[in-house]
């Protein structure tokens, strides 16, 4: 194969003898995009770099009816849904969360689009992360959050 390397889309590292990185990629392959994971050893000490793993795991094609990343996932319209998301679980759960960021968006064309949005909000001063589903058709002025809940608590 003659993979060209595209870009990361993900990065992880954990600490060994040395550190492991987890890097999730795109390349192309004879011209078409395709998504790689990749675990790498390095011991900066020693000059040493060894891929310990590489496979494929999709295309980065588009693919009608599937979820895809959103770059950008603190663009004001992504902020706005969330907000929305988290004042629609503070008014059915009688809770009082507020908004701080989001950290991942994903979407999928249905007919409308979902929104899949991981994101940060305070619970009586403390941050905790939250994922929520909202479909938004557009052309009806709908919003509707389809799924809201606590995934865990926000370290940063």
């Amino acid at each position: 194969a003659h993979l060209e390397y595209v870009e990361n889309l993900n990065v992880k590292e954990q600490l060994v003898a040395g550190t492991l990185y987890y890097i999730t990629l795109v390349a192309t392959d004879a011209g078409k995009k395709k998504i790689y994971e990749t675990k790498i050893w390095v011991k900066e000490w020693e000059d040493f770099k060894k891929v310990v793993e590489f496979k494929l795991v999709g295309d980065d094609s588009p693919n009608p009816g599937g979820i895809t990343n959103v770059p950008f996932p603190n663009l004001p319209q992504f902020k706005d849904l969330a907000r929305f998301a988290v004042q629609d679980y503070n008014k059915k759960e009688n809770a009082h969360l507020e908004f701080v960021e989001n950290l991942n968006v994903k979407e999928q064309v249905v007919a409308g689009i979902i929104y899949y949005i991981t994101l940060v909000a305070t619970d009586a001063g403390k941050k905790k992360i939250y994922e929520t589903k909202i479909l938004v058709k557009g052309w009806e002025n709908f919003k509707e959050v389809q799924e809201f809940k606590l995934v865990g608590d926000a370290t940063k």
